[in-house]
């Protein structure tokens, strides 16, 4: 386990790299909007190096991670800099960072998340080229769109499946590195109301469900407010072609 951990900490930086400069630049957008709440104190590190520390302690915990579960944690498996501001918060954040504390209180939060969406839009534009090649007919359902762009991104479904189901579980072929399968869960809320949650799968943490928000600040922000299919389509290919990046530079680390 701490092998994979080690692992995924050395190529994470070089990963998001190329994935921003594909043209996924909203993490960056997320990232500079919660830095620029309030100025960090010098012993302080910013919200991405802070959601790396939170994954180091999320990789051994039995639960999803939150600051009250943190005393499962041993002395060994506790990251320092947590530690640290542990001892500064508040008993009730459900962070442990105080900049995203704040952030998530801004009483300009709307304009920010204006800006967000219209970031979001502007990929979505830019990728529509290349979702088409991928999907074909425009009168493709949800469900089929969703398939063939797991397939041009190396994932097959698992058993055959219908669109009522629950979930559609996805998977690499055989000896194809330590990214083994993606999951999209609660597929009638994707159906209903675009909301697309994409779980990734490692054969080192086999049942632990990571996902884009885990390697990435504001992750979420494709998941959530997809208003037409082409969106809905839009936020899982952004999620498959994290989870190609990352799985490509595991098999080289």
């Amino acid at each position: 386990m701490s092998h994979l951990i080690d692992r995924l900490m050395k190529c994470l930086p070089g990963v998001r790299e190329s994935f921003y400069a594909s043209g996924f630049e909203l993490p960056r957008l997320y990232l500079a909007a919660v830095e620029a709440t309030r100025q960090r104190s010098e012993d302080e590190h910013d919200y991405q190096r802070y959601r790396d520390e939170v994954l180091f302690e999320y990789a051994v915990l039995p639960y999803p991670w939150q600051p009250s579960v943190r005393q499962l944690l041993t002395s060994g498996e506790r990251s320092a800099y947590l530690d640290m501001l542990a001892a500064r918060a508040g008993s009730e954040c459900l962070s442990l960072d105080p900049n995203i504390n704040l952030f998530v209180k801004s009483e300009s939060w709307l304009d920010v998340l204006g800006r967000f969406r219209a970031q979001k839009q502007e990929e979505l534009e830019r990728h529509s080229p290349a979702l088409r090649e991928m999907t074909g007919d425009s009168s493709i359902s949800l469900i089929d769109g969703i398939v063939q762009i797991a397939e041009g991104h190396g994932y097959y479904p698992k058993r055959s499946f219908k669109a009522r189901d629950a979930s559609l579980e996805l998977e690499r072929h055989a000896d194809q590195g330590a990214l083994t399968s993606l999951r999209v869960v609660d597929l009638p809320v994707l159906k209903k109301r675009g909301y697309v949650i994409v779980q990734y799968f490692f054969n080192g943490l086999p049942g632990k469900p990571f996902g884009l928000d885990t390697f990435v600040p504001g992750g979420h922000q494709y998941s959530d407010w997809n208003k037409t299919p082409q969106a809905v389509l839009f936020s899982f290919h952004v999620q498959c072609q994290f989870a190609t990046n990352l799985g490509t530079a595991l098999a080289l680390t």
